[in-house]
């Protein structure tokens, strides 16, 4: 099993955070490897990305279950893999600073299952590190440039 934090400060109140954060559409094609999402209702959604595992790169399709929206500070979900063995979990949360930055923190968990789940965890640690800090960078990013 692979797990990441990461966290980044943006220059935004909480407020203005989760306004961005709550559409899930606005952080969706942030993800690396980012093909297309489709949305079902407020709390599931499948997303499909290519993941870059450096000896097979496979295209994941991938159920994002919403476990928890806790206006303005935290999205949780849960993550299961349709048509490649994963699965996982990892959330945003926020935290004022200042009346102005707000530390967003992000998290991501996730385990292969099946046949080549020993060789594939060995090489999910550094894949999940990458994803975490891209995707929490990519939206602090655009937080900020609101």
């Amino acid at each position: 099993m692979a797990r990441s934090f990461f966290v980044e400060k943006v220059h935004v109140n909480y407020k203005e955070m989760w306004n961005y954060i709550q559409d899930m559409n606005n952080w969706a094609p942030l993800v690396p490897g980012y093909q297309i999402h489709k949305i079902f209702n407020e709390k599931r959604s499948i997303w499909h990305f290519k993941m870059d595992l450096g000896f097979m790169k496979p295209l994941v399709k991938m159920e994002v279950n919403i476990t928890e929206w806790k206006e303005p500070s935290k999205v949780s979900f849960d993550l299961k893999g349709l048509n490649q063995p994963f699965e996982g979990s990892g959330f945003f949360e926020a935290k004022t600073k200042r009346s102005i930055t707000t530390e967003i923190k992000g998290s991501l968990t996730i385990e292969a299952k099946g046949a080549l789940a020993t060789i594939i965890n060995r090489t999910l640690q550094s894949k999940v590190d990458e994803i975490t800090k891209q995707l929490t960078s990519g939206v602090a990013r655009e937080i900020d440039n609101l």
